[in-house]
Protein backbone atom coordinates (compact mmCIF):
# COMPACT_ATOMS: atom_id res chain seq x y z
CA UNK A 1 0.00 0.00 0.00
CA UNK A 2 2.85 2.60 0.55
CA UNK A 3 1.73 3.41 4.07
CA UNK A 4 4.19 3.92 6.84
CA UNK A 5 3.00 2.87 10.21
CA UNK A 6 4.44 2.64 13.41
CA UNK A 7 3.56 -0.28 16.25
CA UNK A 8 1.41 0.42 19.26
CA UNK A 9 3.85 -1.28 21.30
CA UNK A 10 7.43 -0.56 22.38
CA UNK A 11 10.49 -2.82 22.49
CA UNK A 12 13.14 -2.41 24.72
CA UNK A 13 16.49 -3.41 23.20
CA UNK A 14 16.89 -3.87 19.67
CA UNK A 15 20.61 -5.20 18.88
CA UNK A 16 20.29 -6.31 15.62
CA UNK A 17 17.21 -6.03 13.46
CA UNK A 18 18.57 -9.35 11.48
CA UNK A 19 18.63 -11.45 14.28
CA UNK A 20 15.00 -9.43 16.52
CA UNK A 21 12.96 -10.07 13.53
CA UNK A 22 11.60 -12.38 10.43
CA UNK A 23 8.48 -12.20 8.37
CA UNK A 24 5.98 -15.14 8.21
CA UNK A 25 4.28 -16.66 5.59
CA UNK A 26 0.82 -14.69 6.26
CA UNK A 27 2.83 -11.51 6.63
CA UNK A 28 3.37 -10.81 9.77
CA UNK A 29 6.22 -10.03 11.32
CA UNK A 30 7.34 -12.13 14.10
CA UNK A 31 10.06 -10.26 17.16
CA UNK A 32 12.36 -11.54 19.42
CA UNK A 33 13.61 -9.47 22.15
CA UNK A 34 16.72 -10.36 24.34
CA UNK A 35 14.64 -10.91 27.47
CA UNK A 36 12.58 -13.66 25.34
CA UNK A 37 9.57 -12.61 24.83
CA UNK A 38 8.19 -13.03 21.19
CA UNK A 39 5.72 -11.04 19.78
CA UNK A 40 3.73 -11.53 16.30
CA UNK A 41 3.05 -8.23 14.57
CA UNK A 42 0.21 -7.02 11.82
CA UNK A 43 1.46 -4.63 9.50
CA UNK A 44 -0.69 -1.22 9.92
CA UNK A 45 -3.02 -2.69 12.23
CA UNK A 46 -3.11 -2.33 15.76
CA UNK A 47 -2.41 -4.53 18.89
CA UNK A 48 -0.28 -7.71 18.90
CA UNK A 49 -0.16 -11.43 19.60
CA UNK A 50 2.40 -12.11 22.74
CA UNK A 51 3.42 -15.82 21.76
CA UNK A 52 5.81 -15.61 25.38
CA UNK A 53 2.77 -17.90 27.39
CA UNK A 54 2.55 -20.29 24.96
CA UNK A 55 6.34 -21.16 24.43
CA UNK A 56 8.44 -23.93 25.97
CA UNK A 57 11.40 -21.36 26.28
CA UNK A 58 12.59 -18.32 26.08
CA UNK A 59 14.07 -17.26 22.45
CA UNK A 60 16.63 -14.81 22.35
CA UNK A 61 17.55 -14.91 18.86
CA UNK A 62 16.49 -15.70 15.29
CA UNK A 63 19.58 -17.45 13.64
CA UNK A 64 17.94 -17.82 9.84
CA UNK A 65 15.41 -18.96 7.98
CA UNK A 66 14.05 -20.96 5.02
CA UNK A 67 12.11 -19.05 2.40
CA UNK A 68 11.60 -22.36 0.57
CA UNK A 69 10.00 -24.21 3.58
CA UNK A 70 9.02 -21.24 5.69
CA UNK A 71 11.56 -22.70 8.12
CA UNK A 72 12.97 -20.40 11.17
CA UNK A 73 15.95 -21.82 13.26
CA UNK A 74 15.37 -19.88 16.76
CA UNK A 75 17.91 -19.91 19.77
CA UNK A 76 17.52 -19.89 23.55
CA UNK A 77 20.27 -20.05 26.40
CA UNK A 78 20.12 -23.88 26.48
CA UNK A 79 18.85 -25.05 22.77
CA UNK A 80 17.93 -24.69 19.49
CA UNK A 81 14.45 -25.06 17.97
CA UNK A 82 13.07 -25.01 14.89
CA UNK A 83 9.95 -23.25 14.46
CA UNK A 84 6.81 -23.96 11.09
CA UNK A 85 6.34 -20.55 9.98
CA UNK A 86 2.85 -21.85 9.10
CA UNK A 87 1.46 -23.02 12.10
CA UNK A 88 4.13 -21.44 14.68
CA UNK A 89 4.63 -25.15 16.34
CA UNK A 90 7.93 -25.77 17.49
CA UNK A 91 10.96 -28.71 17.55
CA UNK A 92 13.64 -28.95 19.33
CA UNK A 93 16.78 -29.90 18.25
CA UNK A 94 18.23 -32.58 20.67
CA UNK A 95 21.46 -33.61 19.80
CA UNK A 96 23.61 -30.20 19.25
CA UNK A 97 23.35 -27.57 22.10
CA UNK A 98 24.74 -23.41 21.88
CA UNK A 99 27.56 -22.74 22.98
CA UNK A 100 27.17 -21.59 26.51
CA UNK A 101 29.52 -18.97 26.74
CA UNK A 102 28.12 -16.35 24.29
CA UNK A 103 24.95 -16.58 22.01
CA UNK A 104 26.80 -14.53 18.90
CA UNK A 105 29.47 -17.47 18.59
CA UNK A 106 26.98 -19.69 17.14
CA UNK A 107 26.50 -19.58 13.48
CA UNK A 108 23.72 -20.99 10.81
CA UNK A 109 22.45 -21.33 7.09
CA UNK A 110 20.04 -23.22 5.57
CA UNK A 111 20.89 -24.94 2.34
CA UNK A 112 18.90 -24.48 -0.66
CA UNK A 113 16.34 -26.85 -0.51
CA UNK A 114 15.03 -25.53 3.02
CA UNK A 115 14.99 -29.84 3.76
CA UNK A 116 18.59 -29.40 6.15
CA UNK A 117 20.45 -26.74 8.04
CA UNK A 118 24.12 -26.63 8.88
CA UNK A 119 24.99 -25.14 12.50
CA UNK A 120 28.48 -24.01 13.45
CA UNK A 121 29.79 -24.36 16.96
CA UNK A 122 32.24 -23.45 18.97
CA UNK A 123 33.85 -26.00 20.70
CA UNK A 124 35.01 -23.91 23.87
CA UNK A 125 35.29 -20.20 25.07
CA UNK A 126 37.25 -17.46 22.87
CA UNK A 127 41.20 -18.30 23.86
CA UNK A 128 40.47 -22.09 24.54
CA UNK A 129 41.92 -23.31 21.08
CA UNK A 130 39.14 -26.04 21.03
CA UNK A 131 38.31 -25.57 17.08
CA UNK A 132 34.82 -25.65 15.80
CA UNK A 133 32.08 -28.05 14.73
CA UNK A 134 29.63 -27.95 11.89
CA UNK A 135 26.67 -29.88 12.38
CA UNK A 136 24.21 -30.91 9.10
CA UNK A 137 20.65 -31.17 10.31
CA UNK A 138 17.77 -32.70 9.46
CA UNK A 139 15.05 -29.79 9.16
CA UNK A 140 12.46 -31.82 10.32
CA UNK A 141 13.83 -34.39 12.86
CA UNK A 142 16.82 -32.08 13.77
CA UNK A 143 18.86 -35.42 13.51
CA UNK A 144 22.27 -34.96 12.83
CA UNK A 145 23.39 -35.96 9.75
CA UNK A 146 27.18 -35.10 9.18
CA UNK A 147 29.61 -33.10 10.90
CA UNK A 148 32.54 -31.30 9.97
CA UNK A 149 35.52 -30.76 12.40
CA UNK A 150 37.54 -27.53 12.70
CA UNK A 151 41.11 -27.26 14.21
CA UNK A 152 42.39 -24.22 15.51
CA UNK A 153 41.67 -20.91 17.68
CA UNK A 154 38.43 -19.04 16.23
CA UNK A 155 38.43 -16.21 18.73
CA UNK A 156 34.34 -14.83 19.08
CA UNK A 157 32.79 -16.77 16.39
CA UNK A 158 32.02 -20.08 14.65
CA UNK A 159 32.77 -19.50 11.12
CA UNK A 160 30.66 -17.48 8.91
CA UNK A 161 28.48 -19.63 6.80
CA UNK A 162 26.77 -19.65 3.04
CA UNK A 163 24.25 -22.03 1.76
CA UNK A 164 25.34 -22.70 -1.82
CA UNK A 165 23.46 -25.81 -2.59
CA UNK A 166 21.65 -28.72 -1.32
CA UNK A 167 24.92 -30.09 -0.18
CA UNK A 168 27.47 -27.07 -0.42
CA UNK A 169 28.11 -24.48 2.06
CA UNK A 170 30.70 -21.74 1.90
CA UNK A 171 32.33 -20.54 4.98
CA UNK A 172 35.12 -18.36 5.96
CA UNK A 173 37.78 -18.58 8.72
CA UNK A 174 41.34 -18.24 9.54
CA UNK A 175 42.30 -16.51 6.23
CA UNK A 176 40.92 -18.88 4.04
CA UNK A 177 37.37 -19.21 1.89
CA UNK A 178 36.55 -22.75 1.69
CA UNK A 179 33.66 -24.94 0.20
CA UNK A 180 32.39 -27.70 2.02
CA UNK A 181 30.49 -30.59 0.62
CA UNK A 182 27.95 -32.05 3.34
CA UNK A 183 26.84 -35.30 0.46
CA UNK A 184 30.17 -36.97 1.12
CA UNK A 185 30.93 -39.09 3.91
CA UNK A 186 33.45 -38.02 5.28
CA UNK A 187 32.86 -33.92 4.29
CA UNK A 188 34.97 -32.82 2.18
CA UNK A 189 36.08 -29.31 2.33
CA UNK A 190 38.19 -27.06 -0.72
CA UNK A 191 39.91 -23.75 -0.31
CA UNK A 192 38.36 -21.89 -2.92
CA UNK A 193 40.84 -19.16 -3.54
CA UNK A 194 43.44 -21.84 -4.55
CA UNK A 195 41.77 -25.00 -5.92
CA UNK A 196 38.91 -22.70 -7.85
CA UNK A 197 40.45 -19.37 -8.55
CA UNK A 198 44.54 -21.06 -8.54
CA UNK A 199 45.70 -17.82 -6.63
CA UNK A 200 47.83 -17.65 -3.25
CA UNK A 201 45.69 -15.06 -1.48
CA UNK A 202 44.47 -14.88 2.46
CA UNK A 203 40.95 -13.84 3.13
CA UNK A 204 40.02 -10.97 3.63
CA UNK A 205 43.67 -9.46 3.94
CA UNK A 206 44.38 -9.86 -0.07
CA UNK A 207 41.17 -9.00 -1.44
CA UNK A 208 38.37 -6.08 -1.20
CA UNK A 209 35.64 -7.75 -2.04
CA UNK A 210 33.93 -11.23 -2.54
CA UNK A 211 30.62 -13.32 -2.60
CA UNK A 212 28.41 -15.76 -4.47
CA UNK A 213 25.27 -15.59 -6.36
CA UNK A 214 22.82 -18.67 -6.98
CA UNK A 215 20.04 -19.06 -9.74
CA UNK A 216 16.75 -19.21 -8.50
CA UNK A 217 16.54 -22.55 -9.56
CA UNK A 218 19.37 -23.53 -7.70
CA UNK A 219 21.04 -25.09 -11.36
CA UNK A 220 24.10 -22.88 -10.88
CA UNK A 221 25.78 -20.65 -8.87
CA UNK A 222 28.60 -18.33 -9.13
CA UNK A 223 31.68 -17.29 -7.01
CA UNK A 224 33.60 -13.86 -7.05
CA UNK A 225 36.75 -12.24 -5.40
CA UNK A 226 38.50 -9.43 -6.25
CA UNK A 227 42.40 -9.34 -5.55
CA UNK A 228 44.05 -5.98 -3.38
CA UNK A 229 47.42 -6.63 -4.59
CA UNK A 230 49.52 -3.26 -5.66
CA UNK A 231 49.84 -5.07 -8.93
CA UNK A 232 46.74 -6.92 -9.53
CA UNK A 233 43.46 -5.71 -8.49
CA UNK A 234 41.69 -8.09 -11.07
CA UNK A 235 37.88 -9.56 -10.71
CA UNK A 236 37.65 -13.41 -10.68
CA UNK A 237 34.75 -14.87 -11.65
CA UNK A 238 34.29 -18.93 -11.30
CA UNK A 239 30.69 -20.25 -13.06
CA UNK A 240 29.75 -23.83 -11.70
CA UNK A 241 28.19 -24.70 -14.71
CA UNK A 242 31.16 -24.64 -17.16
CA UNK A 243 33.88 -24.69 -14.70
CA UNK A 244 35.29 -21.86 -15.97
CA UNK A 245 37.53 -19.25 -14.34
CA UNK A 246 36.97 -15.39 -16.14
CA UNK A 247 39.66 -13.08 -15.44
Amino acid sequence: TGDVCTADVQFADVLDIRENTVWLPDGRLLHAEPSGDMTVLTPCQLGSEKLTLHLPDAFNRIMATSKERDRILLESESAFWILDGHTLELMRIPDVTPNPYEIHWDTSTWLADGEQLVIGRLNGRKGSNGGATLYLLDGVTGEVLNTLELEGEFGQSAPWMEALTEEKVLYQTQGQWLMADFGVHPVSSINVMKDIFGLEASVPDDISAWGSYVKSDGSEYYLIARLNHPHNQSTYLYDSKTGQVYV
